[in-house]
């Protein structure tokens, strides 16, 4: 029996300015933010051409209240040489699986890793996208990052402790208490005041010298804990190397038997919860 991996994304559904009907209030609309990403999901037109002017075919095989199993595909020519020896091709649609659980203390989204793609960033970009088109007329918007093991940041940053020449980190403006609840109250301020969808903090050491990164630092310690629960992202760059660190290289993944998907897709998303929040590294 061979095995499926996903990789693992969170997704924040975020106002796209502070008030643009009078019929709704910006409260009401965040308050059924969750409500209106399902409904947004559930109106995509499957067959979409996405702008890289491939066409991408999305539907919905599951759904719940709040979990939904849905099947991305795109065409593409398959060579074979037929029973005369002669070469030609055929249409093939290769597909992959997307977990979401939409529920509002989650938003994780889950891509099958496939051959048949270049990356799991070129699946939910499409699918990204398609939400995007939709949810826009009730004023919001929907924005994506990775989730990776906070443990991974802090390991790079021991085994160059004093090699670190800048920090870099950009957050997605937190509308998730569930995982922004280390953030410094200053970040959230800043974000939500300028109506800002991501913010970018570059710390940088002069040139002849190096940062000193602490976990007792707690702005940069909510900084690292929030990007790697799929908050935004991290980089650090050392002095004097080609060697970095990018929290997206170190994506969290989850490995399940090949199994009957549509049939435990509900299972299989409590397992894939279960690992980010419950991780023994996090």
């Amino acid at each position: 029996m061979g095995s499926i991996v996903f990789k693992l994304y969170r997704y924040q559904i975020l106002p796209i300015s502070k008030q643009y009907d009078l019929r709704f209030s910006l409260e009401d609309v965040i308050a059924n933010k969750n409500r209106l990403f399902a409904e947004s999901l559930m109106k995509i037109n499957p067959e979409s051409s996405s702008t890289s002017k491939i066409n991408y075919r999305i539907t919905i095989e599951e759904n719940t209240l709040s979990k939904f199993l849905l099947v991305i595909s795109r065409e593409k020519n398959v060579k074979y040489y037929r029973k005369d020896h002669v070469k030609d091709i055929i249409p093939s649609f290769p597909p992959a699986y997307i977990l979401i659980d939409n529920a509002n203390d989650i938003q994780i989204i889950a891509v099958q890793n496939t051959i048949e793609y270049s990356s799991t960033e070129q699946i939910i970009k499409v699918l990204i996208d398609r939400i995007n088109a939709k949810i826009k007329y009730m004023n919001l918007y929907v924005k994506y990052s990775s989730i990776y093991r906070e443990s991974s940041f802090w390991k790079f940053v021991e085994n160059h402790k004093n090699e670190i020449a800048y920090v870099y980190f950009e957050i997605i403006t937190p509308n998730m208490s569930s995982i922004s609840k280390n953030l410094s109250d200053d970040f959230k301020r800043i974000a939500k005041a300028t109506n800002a969808v991501s913010t970018k903090y570059k710390i940088q050491a002069n040139m002849d010298s190096h940062l000193n990164i602490d976990r007792d630092n707690r702005d940069i310690a909510g900084l690292a804990d929030y990007t790697s629960r799929g908050g935004g992202e991290s980089k650090i760059k050392l002095r004097g190397t080609k060697i970095d660190f990018r929290s997206n290289d170190f994506q969290l993944q989850v490995e399940i038997p090949e199994i009957d998907i549509p049939r435990n897709y509900s299972n299989l998303l409590e397992k894939i919860v279960g690992e980010v929040y419950n991780g023994s590294d996090r």
